[in-house]
């Protein structure tokens, strides 16, 4: 059972252990079923055995999953998804040995091997990521930036749907910290009533991103984490207004 953040810790550091070795047994399976004898041509299915069995064991670790953890306590970091890229690196990793065992100097079978190799890699690099999200006792950390608990809205980030892919954390304007990208479409009115009105059009154009659109707000990508969203916006309002709890 996820309860703490130590046993979270571990049921992550077992997905990672068993997707290598599993990726390990299925690459010598598949090599066996391709350049063994024809009776060991099952053994091509391993890899997608493991692969299943890899997405079963830790569906709980996936972005959209629905409750993981219980607590945050203290200073809780997010895991990162483990599902489906446990399994997209042991299927991987077998097609890449199947791919290398039976090449042929064409453009076609390199072509293959590439993308399987940079996929691989991607999911490799998904798996093994480091936690994107953490709530500490000096604020909530979010990539390679830190938001002080000051800088946060008081109320909290609005609880999104289960299967959102953002969560939104407003800021409080003028806060240290607090520094969010784009110009509110406000702000751009004006620049158009002060004779600035085809200048403003051609830099939105360019990159419509520039508009911020309601109140000012630092996103949170949550394909990054493995957290029930409604539960992470309680914690981050929570832990707002009584940081204190955090440091256990």
């Amino acid at each position: 059972m996820i309860d703490s953040p130590a046993a979270l810790a571990a049921f992550v550091r077992r997905s990672r252990l068993l997707a290598v070795a599993f990726s390990v047994v299925g690459v010598a399976c598949a090599l066996a079923g391709v350049l063994g004898p024809t009776s060991l041509a099952a053994l091509l299915l391993v890899p997608l055995v493991l692969a299943i069995v890899h997405q079963v064991m830790f569906r709980r670790l996936g972005w959209r999953a629905l409750r993981a953890p219980t607590s945050f306590l203290p200073g809780f970091a997010a895991a990162p998804p483990q599902t489906p890229y446990g399994a997209g690196l042991v299927v991987g990793s077998a097609l890449v040995a199947i791919r290398l065992a039976s090449m042929e100097a064409d453009l076609t079978a390199v072509g293959s091997l590439v993308l399987f190799g940079v996929v691989t890699v991607l999911v490799a690099y998904r798996l093994f990521a480091r936690p994107y999200l953490a709530l500490r006792p000096d604020g909530l950390v979010i990539g390679k930036r830190t938001l002080p608990w000051a800088a946060v809205w008081p109320e909290g980030p609005p609880a999104p749907d289960r299967f959102a892919r953002t969560l939104r954390v407003l800021v409080v304007p003028g806060t240290p910290g607090a520094e969010t990208t784009g110009v509110s479409a406000q702000t751009w009115a004006r620049m158009r009533e002060r004779g600035l009105s085809e200048e403003v059009d051609d830099l939105l154009a360019s990159d419509p991103s520039l508009v911020r659109e309601g109140p000012p707000s630092v996103p949170i990508d949550l394909r990054w984490v493995a957290v029930d969203r409604p539960f992470l916006a309680e914690a981050i309002h929570r832990y707002r207004n009584d940081p204190a709890q955090l440091a256990g």
